[in-house]
């Protein structure tokens, strides 16, 4: 079904029986579906990227015009968008669903009664797709769509339907699918949810139905955690709407004050529930549209203050730290707490919470911490009474990293935790600070305690106005992404734009060493790409001047023609190594005999080709050495005669040049890369360069090397004619 993706739609038009039973029976078994299959070749490649569902979806959208195909239609889109994967296309089996029945805009000839019908077997028979359906088709404050496939051969659309809907029709629908939602929702909780989000889309019949909802025994009777949801949602709605009182889309303030009454129907009387919602991550929701920022955020620090009040006025310590267990932002929870915190406060939670395991506590002690430094007019002096009380070592370099990243928490560092110094270093986080001129002896210190990656940050910080590096920073860079390669994760924390910034200072600095550069080029490959900034200029340079480390790199990629077949399974290690040099040679854009200064020198051209051929032959790889070597070529430099240098003609000319030649053009043509079907113009214009490049070296007397740049140009020219035909094709599809 798949191959005939393109013809799917006139084949169901064809025999819309035969095709519906076909699609019915590849989903009766929906674990063991084809059609699973079919959505995960879906790509996204750029311009390239297809997938192979959009067929069957615009065949099924012109059988559903027809009201006997209705139902029918409506449940095969259920059940593919229930193993529907999800994707970057916008044709997916759900989007379907909502464009044949929206409201407004109606792609079926099925009267209203058939139309609710398919939609309740729907939700019968796949009730998550039904739901979601449900809510699309709810009225929305703005909304698109492109419309539907049309049948092109068979009447499937009724000569009397109209592409009009009116008010009343449109209204009347609304009506159904709201009482519809309202049913479910009222059973379903987490749908009950999803609904009210959507209250301002409702009409006020179906408005005052939720509400009332809402505000009915079986609701105010719930736990308060489970009225929690319900509650926070309302409260929201209420926020926002006031907030934007003034938009055209804003509901009214009498519909708001029926929201607000629900929801202070059921406010929880728990304070370690009802304040919640203060401590979330989204914590701007609560400021409002107009108003002072300051004001409006001292004003919520205030709340924040009156709440914890109240937690420990009702339950103490204990059940404030269970109350930061269940909010989103328990940072903000501990910051508040230090506002307000008195002296025995801070000494249940000091030292005691530092060395907690709980993710919770650890943020709300961070929160503490930072908000009890800034608040003590004299905050050093309160640190140093803390650390001279008696902490362990572990306690007390935990608090340190807590403290501001700046010297003088170093110097403390130093002083309280002595030869546990390292303690402070291997697990403090690096952040701008006003230090940053003494940043110097913190990337010292991230390098000696095996932090590469807090190194690596610290000096893409400091030295990013640099042009070039010092003496020194050239060695502490050097040291740190050294580190970066022998740490045992050296991609955790990684900051891929810091490491290729320091790789290209380094590639520019007159003070690098080249063995070092070359070991931290070629383990950090992966990240000088094309897609990147950086290129591993040492390891390209040493392929163009060292021939036997270019034939290193394809004895690890490519098997000798001495040997048959591989005898034994490569390690893991060799796979990867293998992969590297793959990735380097199939990247590698510097021509042998360029020199550092980017010259071209034909004497060192000839050597090393000279020696490569002789090492490759002798371990068996010629012919794959030379089609790389033709690769490459294709960057080779032009001069004032010809368009590419007469020694590198000559050498594709040679008798022995022909895995050299078919290098050269194969990359040649890949690095065309993906095009845009314009009929074959382009494609004939390459042709007609192609040709012309052959003539010249024709001209010159590179015979062998003309002809196959001939044959070059004659593929494209093949395909240009291919293009054509192709557009054409598709020109007469689509006027279809």
């Amino acid at each position: 079904m798949a191959s005939l993706e393109r013809l799917l739609p006139l084949i169901a038009e064809a025999s819309p029986e035969e095709f519906l039973k076909a699609v019915e029976a590849a989903l009766i078994d929906i674990e063991k579906s084809p059609f699973h299959k079919i959505f995960a070749q879906e790509s996204s490649d750029g311009i390239a990227g297809r997938n192979y569902i959009s067929g069957l979806l615009w065949a099924l959208e012109g059988l559903a015009w027809h009201s006997d195909y209705l139902t029918r239609v409506i449940l095969i889109f259920g059940d593919l968008a229930s193993i529907d994967p999800g994707g970057n296309w916008a044709n997916r089996p759900l989007n379907s669903l909502t464009d044949i029945l929206l409201p407004w805009h109606l792609q079926t000839c099925a009267n209203m009664k058939k139309r609710i019908a398919a939609i309740e077997t729907l939700i019968k028979e796949h009730s998550k797709i039904g739901w979601k359906l449900l809510l699309t088709l709810l009225p929305r404050s703005h909304g698109t769509t492109s419309g539907c496939r049309r049948p092109i051969w068979r009447d499937l659309i009724s000569p009397d339907w109209k592409n009009i809907v009116t008010t009343n029709e449109y209204w009347e629908q609304i009506t159904v699918y709201t009482e519809m939602a309202v049913k479910i929702a009222r059973s379903d909780r987490k749908k009950l949810n999803e609904l009210i989000n959507r209250i301002s889309d409702l009409s006020d019949p179906a408005r005052d139905k939720i509400i009332n909802h809402l505000t009915s025994e079986p609701i105010i009777n719930l736990p308060e955690i489970e009225r929690l949801p319900i509650w926070e949602t309302l409260n929201n709605i209420v926020r926002k709407y006031r907030k934007f009182s003034d938009a055209q889309w804003a509901m009214s303030e009498n519909v708001l004050i029926k929201i607000e009454k629900a929801a202070d129907a059921l406010t929880p009387n728990s304070p370690d529930i009802r304040y919640r919602y203060l401590f979330g991550e989204r914590y701007y929701n609560l400021y409002d549209e107009k108003g002072n920022y300051e004001e409006q955020k001292k004003r919520l620090e205030d709340i924040r203050e009156n709440a914890l009040t109240k937690i420990l006025d009702t339950g103490g310590i204990s059940y404030l730290l269970n109350f930061a267990l269940n909010v989103s932002d328990p940072f903000q929870v501990g910051f508040t707490l230090g506002n307000i915190a008195s002296n025995s406060i801070e000494k249940e939670i000091l030292p005691k919470l530092l060395i907690s395991k709980n993710e919770f506590e650890k943020k709300l002690i961070k929160g503490f911490v930072w908000s009890r430094f800034w608040k003590e007019g004299k905050k050093w002096e309160w640190a140093d009474n803390l650390l001279t009380n008696k902490w362990n070592v572990a306690q007390k370099s935990v608090f340190l990293t807590l403290l501001p990243f700046e010297k003088e928490t170093w110097m403390r560092a130093n002083k309280h935790l002595k030869t546990d110094e390292g303690l402070y270093w291997q697990n403090s986080s690096f952040y701008p600070s006003k230090d940053e001129q003494h940043f110097t002896e913190c990337i010292k210190k991230f390098i000696q305690y095996n932090r590469p990656n807090a190194a690596i940050r610290c000096l893409g910080h400091v030295t990013y106005k640099k042009k070039d590096f010092n003496a020194e920073f050239t060695t502490l860079a050097t040291k740190a992404l050294l580190g970066l390669i022998n740490s045992k994760h050296p991609q955790k924390e990684l900051d891929q734009h810091r490491v290729i910034e320091l790789i290209i200072k380094l590639q520019k600095s007159p003070h690098a060493n080249i063995d070092d550069l070359f070991i931290i080029e070629w383990n950090l490959l992966n990240l000088l790409d094309q897609f990147s900034e950086g290129s591993p200029k040492t390891l390209e340079n040493r392929l163009a001047s060292d021939p036997k480390f270019f034939c290193e790199l394809i004895g690890l990629v490519f098997l000798s023609e001495k040997e048959k077949e591989n005898k034994k399974e490569p390690t893991e290690q060799r796979k990867n190594l293998a992969e590297q040099a793959y990735k380097l040679l199939d990247e590698w854009k510097t021509p042998p005999g360029t020199q550092p200064d980017g010259s071209f020198d034909p004497a060192s051209f000839k050597n090393w080709l000279k020696e490569v051929k002789q090492s490759a032959k002798d371990t068996g790889h010629l012919n794959m050495a030379l089609l790389q070597i033709g690769c490459v070529l294709i960057n080779a430099i032009a001069t004032n005669n010809l368009w590419i240098h007469p020694v590198v003609a000559e050498a594709l000319n040679n008798k022995d040049a022909e895995q050299m030649r078919l290098g050269f053009t194969t990359q040649l043509f890949n690095s065309r890369g993906v095009c845009i079907s314009d009929g074959g113009k382009n494609t004939l214009e390459l042709a007609k360069k192609n040709r012309k490049k052959a003539e010249q070296l024709d001209e010159q007397g590179y015979f062998k090397f003309a002809a196959a740049m001939r044959d070059f140009a004659l593929s494209y020219e093949r395909q240009a004619e291919e293009e054509a035909s192709s557009e054409i094709y598709d020109k007469m599809f689509n006027n279809t």
